[in-house]
């Protein structure tokens, strides 16, 4: 049976020991801590004020659709509310924005400069959000994660560091429950053969 230790815990990284295991199943585990772990992430934006940049409307909704939301394992369990999550984002220039200027949405790292604005350019946008993984798209990926072996105590230590939509033990939380659900599917189909 696969043994599990916690090393470390903040809500930035958690570093764990795994015993009694392989690195197909540390390496399964990695690919699902980076790429399965459902977030909320900005779906569409629409933009009505103009600057002077003529590709802007472009590089502004991907500029904002990188900027992680802040958020809790019971806010993605609520499906069904994630599409009446809006935002606005409606500033004048001169002046630099930052993320913080963006209202309805709480953003993890707050001073991410979005745009520089010159005077008389405006930004007035709207947006919606969705939930996603980073099997769909990058900017849904909840964490960076890492490995190493030992081979002397034949253990993994595994490094999980959270983009910042949720902590590092929600991650790993959630990481498991998506393993054991497709292991009990894989006994499901050895069943029916």
């Amino acid at each position: 049976m696969v043994g599990l230790e916690i090393l470390k815990k903040s809500d930035g990284e958690v570093v764990c020991q795994l015993k009694n295991t392989s690195p197909a199943f540390v390496n399964s585990l990695r690919r699902i801590l980076m790429n399965e772990i459902p977030i909320i992430v900005v779906d569409s934006v629409s933009i009505f004020g103009k600057t002077k940049i003529t590709y802007i409307e472009e590089w502004l909704a991907h500029r904002i659709g990188l900027c992680p939301i802040k958020q809790t394992l019971k806010d993605i369990e609520n499906q069904s509310d994630v599409s009446a999550i809006k935002f606005t984002l409606d500033v004048d220039g001169p002046r630099t924005v930052h993320a913080s200027d963006i209202k309805g949405i709480n953003i993890a790292y707050p001073n991410i400069m979005i745009i520089k604005l010159r005077d008389s350019e405006t930004i007035k946008l709207e947006g919606t959000c969705k939930i996603s993984t980073g099997e769909q798209h990058t900017k849904a990926k909840a964490s960076h994660v890492y490995y190493n072996y030992d081979e002397k105590s034949r253990t993994f230590t595994l490094r999980i560091v959270s983009i910042g939509q949720l902590t590092a033990e929600e991650i790993l939380k959630s990481a498991l429950k998506v393993f054991k659900q497709k292991i009990e599917t894989a006994e499901d189909l050895i069943k029916q053969i």
